[in-house]
């Protein structure tokens, strides 16, 4: 739920055999969030119905465009409301038209001089009228007509403002990707890539932001409580490997140009990244170097 805003964990630590262990992450769902504040310098976190503040050092938190101290963030879904309301309300006025027009507009036509009850009885007879199987109209006497006027036909621009705003959702996202080819309308392979390649570059960016929040207020946090860390020792981190999918043969053809421009040396480091990518066994090396 990062994208809505923030992710919210509380750390529960438990001790296994001299050593303090992470035992859970308990999730703090956004709806139960009241107050994010500062107590005596310290970050404190109210729950509704719970008067037990958390303290910050027992959460990690994941903001979403976090902006001074605001740790709710800004959703990513923020630029999209605006056009998810209108399609809503679009969304009924469809089906309102639907409803009402798809039999034309009943006109009935009462004697001359109706009276009030007649009157009533006419617009009753209009108004409750929908296009169903059973749909029927009964007249009160001969002098009664009924008809309709107008061709019936749907309100086409509702649907279209609805695909506007279709794809203004997707853009915000940087999802336009999905709407290519969805009104008929073609899209090049090269196009689709060049705006998928955006949205990867975004779940990236939260990926990165992810992990560096993990590796900076846990995992370097547990690795204190156990170890005695020295200067110049490295801690542990989280890693994750690449969002979308690796075009082997440009990293191939990438590769074989650096090499015959000696721009890059192919050594063993290269083989074994060049195995990883391909999923192929682990190279084994001699005393030589060489692959065995």
């Amino acid at each position: 739920m990062l994208w809505a805003g923030f992710s919210l964990f509380e750390k529960v630590y438990e001790e296994k055999q001299g050593k303090i262990m992470l035992k859970k992450l308990a999730d703090r769902p956004q709806k139960t969030i009241s107050h994010f504040f500062d107590l005596d310098g310290n970050l404190n976190i109210e729950q509704l119905g719970n008067r037990e503040l958390i303290p910050g050092w027992k959460v990690i938190i994941h903001s979403y465009r976090k902006e001074g101290d605001n740790f709710a963030g800004r959703s990513a879904l923020r630029p999209a409301y605006q056009n998810w309301t209108y399609k809503t309300k679009l969304y009924r006025l469809d089906a309102i038209a639907h409803e009402r027009n798809s039999l034309k507009v009943p006109v009935i036509t009462t004697p001359d001089g109706p009276t009030d009850d007649e009157k009533k009885a006419a617009k009753d007879i209009a108004k409750n009228l929908k296009s169903t199987e059973g749909a029927h109209v009964v007249l009160p006497g001969e002098k009664w007509k009924f008809d309709f006027a107008g061709d019936g036909s749907q309100n086409e621009g509702i649907m279209k403002s609805i695909s506007h705003h279709n794809r203004e959702i997707s853009k915000a996202l940087l999802a336009q990707f999905i709407e290519l080819g969805a009104e008929g309308k073609g899209g090049s392979y090269a196009l689709s890539e060049d705006h998928s390649d955006l949205f990867k570059l975004g779940l990236t960016a939260i990926a990165n932001q992810v992990a560096r929040v993990t590796n900076e207020f846990l995992i370097r946090e547990l690795v204190d409580l156990n170890f005695d860390m020295q200067d110049g020792q490295e801690y542990p981190t989280l890693e994750f490997d690449k969002i979308g999918d690796i075009d082997i043969q440009k990293i191939i053809d990438g590769i074989t140009a650096l090499s015959d421009k000696h721009i890059v040396t192919p050594d063993n480091s290269i083989e074994d990244k060049m195995r990883e990518l391909l999923d192929l066994p682990k190279a084994i090396y001699g005393e030589d170097g060489k692959v065995e």
